[in-house]
């Protein structure tokens, strides 16, 4: 979890997934700015042609960031992003 915190990130990806994430895995963002304004916000590990039951929840509560960054290969599935305000 990442709290109270200010993320400046210049690099492609925000988040990254080397592998396939544990069942129900969870990234959160809690009270946090990060300052991100191209690239992408998540990408990674093409899970599409899995044959396990993984979940990737990564949260950002009451988090300043810009929802439009890009979500590159990823099956909705099986990661579920969520903005809490």
């Amino acid at each position: 979890m990442f709290k109270d915190c200010t993320i400046t990130h210049t690099g492609s990806d925000l988040l990254y997934l080397y592998g396939k994430p544990n069942v129900d895995s969870q990234i959160m963002f809690e009270n946090c700015i990060v300052n991100k304004s191209g690239g992408k916000l998540l990408s990674g590990y093409n899970m599409q042609g899995s044959l396990d039951v993984i979940r990737l929840n990564p949260g950002f509560n009451n988090t300043a960031i810009d929802r439009n960054l890009a979500v590159d290969t990823i099956n909705e599935e099986m990661v579920k992003i969520s903005y809490d305000d």
